[in-house]
């Protein structure tokens, strides 16, 4: 357990290091609600950001194995960019490009949808008129 540790992760069907503070608060908060009885199985969606002078990068999941990219929105009309990442037809993957935080809140709801191995409709997904939480509360219907 701890910010540099490996586990074995279902969703990925494999053991992974990963480096990360998320890494690390997950593993503890699985541990505790296991200690306590609460069968809890580690399964993240690995998150990673940099802030580059005023640009923000994030990454969900593991962008080097998707088999196919689209991408929703553009820095120079929206301050952000979200490259989709899908394997098998299915979005496992996320890469957004934004000023400051422009992008946050759009890759919690990414980060849900895949949790939730979500298939929403790709025009919508790359359309960014189309709110995301919306198309999260289709999936949860």
């Amino acid at each position: 357990m701890g910010d540099c540790a490996a586990s074995y992760l279902p969703r990925y069907a494999r053991q992974q290091r990963l480096e990360s503070y998320q890494n690390a608060n997950l593993q503890a908060e699985n541990v505790v609600a296991n200690i306590l009885g609460t069968h809890s199985e580690y399964n993240p969606v690995p998150w990673l950001w940099s802030d580059q002078y005023h640009w923000q990068i994030q990454t969900l999941g593991f962008p080097a194995e998707a088999e196919q990219w689209l991408q929703r929105g553009t820095l120079e009309s929206d301050r952000k960019e979200i490259h989709l990442g899908f394997t098998g037809g299915k979005l496992n993957t996320v890469v957004s490009i934004a000023e400051g935080t422009a992008a946050a809140a759009d890759v919690k709801v990414l980060q849900r949808l895949i949790e939730m191995d979500a298939q929403p409709d790709t025009d919508q997904l790359c359309n960014p008129d189309i709110k995301l939480k919306a198309l999260l509360k289709q999936t949860k219907n």
